[in-house]
């Protein structure tokens, strides 16, 4: 893949970074795809539908605790860890 002046490759595909992006949905999938294209500084916007971001992840205060919806949690990885250890994030295992 030839990558054309001032370009970033995310996911093997080639970004302009003068071009802004649109995301649309604020899910764990958008959210990860803006993290890595303000890495690379490109410019994006976020746009999500619903009243809150995490899209199927969240967590719901029951009058018996916690709930979690969907997935609440992660195999780990190098990449994982890389990401976590950017945020400043501790991984709980």
């Amino acid at each position: 893949m030839s990558m054309k002046k001032n370009s970033s490759a995310i996911l093997g595909q080639s970004f302009q970074k003068e071009r802004p992006y649109k995301i649309v949905g604020a899910g764990i999938a958008g959210l990860m795809t803006g993290f890595y294209l303000k890495k690379a500084g490109i410019p994006f916007s976020i746009t999500e539908v619903s009243e809150r971001t995490g899209g199927v992840l969240g967590t719901q205060k029951l009058k018996h605790g916690l709930a979690e919806q969907a997935a609440n949690g992660f195999i780990w990885c190098e990449a994982l860890q890389e990401i976590s250890d950017e945020l400043n994030l501790q991984i709980i295992s």
